[in-house]
């Protein structure tokens, strides 16, 4: 609907994940770069902790769409694990591309280590990822991610798990000794500081082809405080912004239209 009236070709401030509008903030480059670590060397587990909105999906997003086009990793990646352990084995199973549904735990582990060795037989390293890791409950789901991380060769696994949570995932896994201590890494997503929030703001602009201003200082800073720095909120004021300036025929999105975005679309930040 704003489109044309800003000058954009394309919607900026989606929270579906897209990799062209990736900002790379402090937090969000060592989150980037030390999950990938892990995988190119081939450790066993990490998890990456943020709260509701940080953007971990799209970082993950990122990561895979990078790994992904090169040639020495195939990666699974899980959306919702709130699901029995034989339907969390088979989801990873089809994922890795096993010919058929097995039909039991047993069966579903030996298509998936099938899977891993015929990835390694095409000097490919296997990465399965789990978002929303914080919804998995139960000793007995624990206890098949467990299992994922006994296929291993002498010097390394055959896999890289990484599991992507709200906060207090790191505490259940560790809960779960025999996981924990495949665990290799942990790393938390902090929000955008004001300086990132500008900047993320200023970059999802361009890449939607705007180069002129659009949000003034003031605009900004109350965008900060409202959002507390938090992607998903940030994207969503941001996109209930451009439509109020829209509607009132604005030239630039000011600290009233911020605070009237925040008031429809109230729920999705907190009072400045």
């Amino acid at each position: 609907m704003y489109l044309d009236y800003w000058g954009l070709s394309k919607v900026p401030f989606s929270n579906v994940p897209d990799s062209r509008f990736f900002y790379k903030s402090r937090a969000h480059r060592e989150a980037l770069t030390r999950p990938s670590y892990l995988c190119t060397h081939q450790h066993g587990a990490g998890i990456l902790v943020g709260p509701f909105g940080s953007g971990k999906t799209l970082l993950d997003f990122v990561r895979l769409n990078s790994i992904n086009k090169e040639d020495g990793f195939r990666s699974a990646f899980i959306r919702n694990p709130r699901v029995s352990p034989l339907e969390l084995l088979q989801l990873i199973a089809g994922e890795l591309g096993a010919l058929s549904v097995p039909r039991n735990k047993a069966e579903a582990l030996r298509s998936i280590e099938t899977c891993l060795h015929n990835n390694i037989l095409d000097g490919r390293h296997t990465i399965i990822v789990i978002d929303e890791a914080h919804s998995i409950e139960g000793e007995d789901m624990f206890e098949v991610v467990r299992l994922l991380l006994n296929f291993q060769l002498e010097d390394a696994h055959l896999l890289t798990l990484i599991l992507i949570g709200q906060p207090g995932i790191d505490v259940k896994v560790d809960r779960h000794k025999p996981l924990s201590q495949h665990v290799n890494l942990i790393v938390n997503l902090s929000a955008f500081s004001l300086a990132e929030t500008e900047g993320d703001i200023r970059h999802r602009l361009q890449v939607a082809g705007r180069s002129e201003e659009i949000f003034n200082a003031e605009a900004i800073g109350t965008l900060f405080r409202v959002s507390r720095g938090l992607p998903r909120r940030i994207n969503h004021l941001c996109d209930s912004c451009l439509l109020e300036s829209f509607l009132a025929d604005a030239k630039q999105v000011n600290r009233e239209i911020v605070l009237q975005a925040a008031f429809v679309s109230r729920g999705q930040g907190s009072s400045p």
